[in-house]
Parts: structure tokens; sequence; C-alpha cells
């Protein structure tokens, strides 16, 4: 009894002088030989005492965490939520704090235990249901995503990011047609979302049906003109019809906004449509001055070498076009070189079907079933 008596006074004492896991630990440590010793107003109060330092260290945790949260600086900011959990495995703040924090980081694994972990807490809380579904979205879990977000739509039908979330994950599955009708009804209830036409473009595009999508993006730029993604979006979709000026006007807007956000995969691609359009409008100097810019941006992108390669020999430059389809080899894959290398030699129109063009097609064909006879071999 004397023992415990000293050990759980140490114990107390050195709390007081170190708030610690270690001293926390003592704590409880001495909390129950006190216990077993029969010492049990003494255990309890040592119980007491290691529960409130735990409380408090939580407490603690949670405010860096969300300070840095608030930064941005979501690695720091699942470190100390992490510490928290740690302490108490069954605070809320603590395992909302570390889902968010790494769903931002794109962990969508480690987002959605601890959302599920949050949500048993609390099965109702819509909010961390929706946010749960979009990180299953990021792990493609198409019937979990979809089942969780349709059950946080019926419990908050009129809620508009509930829905948006519904919306996005269904064209993400290839669901268009209900994912249209679930941005409808964003839109029936406030047609100033700009966010919720974005959607319905998103899912008219996804559905074949591009001439509503580009009505819908261009409703979505009237109220926020800002939106680069849009932007790219419409250039994209006036590339497919070969309306180069409209390619242009779009992939420039792009250009500008994604520049200023820092964005560098945007920059690549909006450079990537816009020297696509100069092609088409055969001002091959300025195609090829945009085709440098993005490949120095983005030298990874074989779309970008294909383009340069194409732009080249149609203005006559062999050598360079040889050089660009060769780095494209490099990094391309068997989809971009069927799409961006041979398709687009195939559909020049008859008076750039030079010798040297041809002979480059023949090239790439080759190229194109050696590596797909190598890969049916692997495997």
């Amino acid at each position: 009894m004397i023992g415990s008596y000293l050990r759980g006074w140490a114990a107390l004492i050195m709390a007081r002088f170190s708030d610690s896991p270690e001293s926390r630990r003592r704590l409880r440590d001495a909390a129950l030989h006190a216990q077993y010793s029969g010492a049990e107003r003494l255990s309890a109060r040592l119980e007491r005492s290691a529960a409130e330092m735990a409380a408090s260290a939580v407490e603690e945790f949670n405010r860096e965490g969300l300070a840095l949260w608030d930064q941005g600086e979501y690695s720091e900011a699942a470190v100390w939520f992490r510490k928290a959990v740690v302490e108490n495995p069954s605070d809320y703040q603590a395992l909302r704090g570390l889902a968010t924090s790494h769903h931002q980081l794109g962990n969508f694994d480690d987002a959605t235990y601890y959302y599920y972990s949050a949500l048993g807490l609390d099965p109702n809380d819509v909010e961390i249901m929706t946010n749960l579904g979009l990180a299953l979205t990021g792990s493609g879990r198409e019937q979990e995503a979809l089942d969780t977000l349709r059950r946080a739509a019926e419990l908050e039908p009129e809620d508009p990011s509930v829905l948006k979330s519904l919306s996005y994950s269904l064209t993400y599955f290839d669901e268009f047609g209900e994912a249209a009708d679930v941005a409808r009804r964003v839109i029936d209830a406030d047609e100033s979302d700009p966010e919720a036409h974005t959607l319905l473009g998103d899912a008219l595009r996804g559905g074949g049906d591009e001439g509503q999508a580009a009505e819908s993006w261009k409703r979505s730029l009237e109220l926020d003109p800002s939106n680069a993604k849009v932007n790219l979006a419409l250039s994209a979709l006036a590339d497919d019809v070969s309306d180069a000026e409209t390619t242009i006007h779009y992939a420039e807007a792009a250009l500008e906004l994604f520049s200023a956000e820092g964005n560098i995969e945007g920059q690549v691609d909006s450079l990537a449509n816009l020297a696509w359009g100069l092609f088409l409008l055969r001002r091959h100097d300025e195609a090829e001055e945009v085709s440098q810019r993005a490949a120095a941006l983005g030298p990874e992108i074989a779309a970008v070498w294909f383009n340069m390669g194409l732009n080249r020999i149609v203005s006559g430059d062999v050598s360079g076009a040889k050089e660009a389809y060769g780095k494209a080899l490099e990094v391309t894959g068997l989809a971009d070189m069927k799409m961006h290398g041979i398709d687009d030699l195939e559909a020049l129109p008859e008076e750039d079907q030079t010798d040297d063009a041809k002979a480059m097609l023949e090239w790439l064909r080759q190229e194109y079933s050696e590596r797909r006879r190598a890969l049916a071999s692997a495997s």
C-alpha cells in the first residue's frame, strides 16, 4: 500500500512539472498499481489527473492542427491531429481534422479510414458523409462512393454542396444522365450558382451533348469569369470541332488564369490547346513558339511533343519534326501515340500529306506495332 502511495504521488509530482506523454503514461500506470493494491481513492485521483491532462493535450494538439490546416500546411496539420488521436482515439475533432488533412493531400485511402472513424461517432454527420463520398470517389470505389453520397442527399435533399458532390461523383463514374439531373436540381434552386452550371456542362459533355455542355459552361463563365478550368474545357471543346478561333480565345483566357494561380499543369494544357488552334490557322511560327513554352513547362507530356512534331512536318522542318516525335516517344504511352501521333498525321488534309509526312506516319505505325507486341509478350 505504501509503495502505491509513493508511486502515485511521484507520478503526480512529475506530471505537474512535465505535461508529456511519458508523464501521462506514468500516471495511468500508477493508477492501475494503486487499484490493484486496494488504494481506490488514490487510483481514482490519478485516473482523473491523467484524463484531465490528456484532454488538455488533445485540445492543444487540435488547436495546433487547425491553425496549420487553415494555412494550407496539411502535412504538418496531420502530424498534430495524429497526436490528438493517439491521446484519444475517439476524439471527433481530431479524426475529422486528420481525415480532411489526408483528403487535401490526395491520400484518399487514409482519408477514407478516418472519415469512417468519425462517422462511427456521428453516423448522421452529412458533411463528413459527403467528404467520405468524395474520398471514396478519389479511390475509385464507385458503389461505396455513390451509396454514401446518395444517403447524404437523402438526409439533406436541399443542400447544394451535397448535391454538387453527388453530381461530380456521378460524372466521374460515367453516370451522366443522373449527374445532369442532380446538377439541374441545384440550378433550379439557385440559377446563379456557377459551379452547378459547370457540373451540368461536365455531365452533358460526358453524355455526348457538346452543344448544351458549351451553353452550360458559358453560363458558368458569365457568373464567374475567373474559372480557368471552364475556359480550358471550352477551348478543348472547340478544338474537337476544329474551331480554331474559339480554341485560341478560351485557351488564352485559361492560360492567363492558370498562370496567375501558378498552376503548371493547367498552363501546359492551355498552351497545348493554343498551339493547336494556331496550327489549324497555319500560323506555324507562332504555334512553334507556344509549343516550345509548353515543352519547357511540361516535358513529360507526350501530346505537347506530338503537336510540335506535326506542326514542324507540315511547315517543312523534317529534321525538327523527327526530333520532336522522338521526344514524344520517350514519354508516351500507346493511347497517346495513337491519338496524338498516328491519328493526327492520318487526319492531315490532302495538301499536307507529303512524302515526309507519310514516312513519319509509317515510322510511328511501326513503333506502335512493336510496342503493342512487346506489351502482349510481357503479359
